[in-house]
């Protein structure tokens, strides 16, 4: 799987809150590790505007939005499942190579789901 690709196709799809574009992409902290697969898409508001999770801090904007593993999810049902499996099996190798096994359960239940 291309990273550049993956990055490419996520900026394609409108924001996963508003459904507006243009967006940026918002890589999901996981231990303050970021992956280029763990993106989502987010109107520029919602990402470092006036009500963007970095401006409003992570438990403010999720509690108001959802949470970014639930957006996450929201994200790949777009896609072709194919493709979502694809990226389900790099991002468990990369993050076994990457990460000890404390990932998180957020990201541990959507890896298994």
């Amino acid at each position: 799987m291309n990273l550049k690709k993956h990055r490419d196709l996520v900026h394609s799809h409108p924001c996963v809150v508003s459904g507006l574009s243009p967006v940026a992409l918002h890589h999901i902290d996981v231990k303050r590790k970021n992956h280029d697969l763990l993106t989502i898409p987010l109107y520029q508001v919602y990402h470092q505007g006036y009500l963007g999770i970095h401006t409003m801090g992570s438990k403010a904007w999720e509690k108001a939005y959802g949470t970014e593993y639930s957006l996450l999810v929201k994200f790949w049902k777009r896609l072709p499942y194919e493709y979502v499996e694809e990226l389900k099996d790099r991002l468990r190798k990369d993050l076994e190579k990457r990460m000890s096994t404390h990932a998180g359960a957020g990201l541990a239940a959507i890896l298994e789901g």
